[in-house]
């Protein structure tokens, strides 16, 4: 069982992050924060800077199993990959509120190095969800965040808003064997650091 916080913040590594409390805050899943915390560790330790944004995904049918999303992620991560990504990190959560199908929130983390904005690989996204017949994807207002390699600022701000994909709200409606959450397992190129500790350098 996923292990739930009741805190505004939360500290992870070295590192003291702010959380995203909505309306009738119940908590977050720590296993959840540590992970989006961890892939954007490990895409920092490849890229000076990274571009965090999310979007979610609505489905026109219920499905008992996740598989929608999943060929979603690897049509999308092949595409970017073509396009010179070496690397993409994600984090998505699967929630069922009153609505008879669930929905999913998806974080993407990238090289801002190649994209500095999300808008062409939104596009994209909608591309490989609406047209292959899955739903409707929406983008949420500010969407985005960019963040720097040793600037803490940049990093909270990005991890404030992305933590509500955490939130215990609405995911508890789920098959037993179905999972509430995925993310990429990308490693740290410097397995020793933490987030954005100035030994990992800066952008030239």
């Amino acid at each position: 069982m996923k292990k739930i916080i009741k805190a505004t913040r939360v500290n992870i590594g070295e590192n003291a992050f702010k959380l995203y409390c909505a309306p009738r805050f119940r908590g977050h899943y720590l296993e959840i924060l540590e992970r989006l915390a961890d892939q954007m560790n490990a895409m920092l330790s490849y890229h000076c800077k990274i571009l965090v944004f999310r979007i979610d995904l609505r489905l026109n049918e219920y499905t008992c199993d996740n598989k929608p999303v999943t060929d979603f992620v690897n049509r999308l991560r092949k595409h970017l990959r073509a396009a010179g990504h070496k690397r993409v990190g994600y984090i998505w959560v699967r929630e069922h509120d009153s609505s008879c199908k669930q929905h999913y929130h998806m974080t993407l983390i990238i090289d801002a190095n190649r994209n500095q904005h999300p808008h062409n690989i939104i596009e994209k996204a909608k591309y490989y969800w609406e047209n292959w017949g899955c739903g409707h994807l929406y983008v949420p207002t500010s969407c985005y965040r960019l963040v720097r390699r040793g600037d803490p600022d940049s990093l909270g701000r990005a991890f404030e808003r992305n933590s509500y994909l955490a939130k215990v709200k609405t995911k508890a409606r789920r098959p037993m064997a179905t999972n509430d959450f995925s993310a990429s397992r990308l490693k740290p190129k410097v397995q020793s650091c933490e987030l954005l500790l100035p030994v990992i350098g800066r952008c030239a």
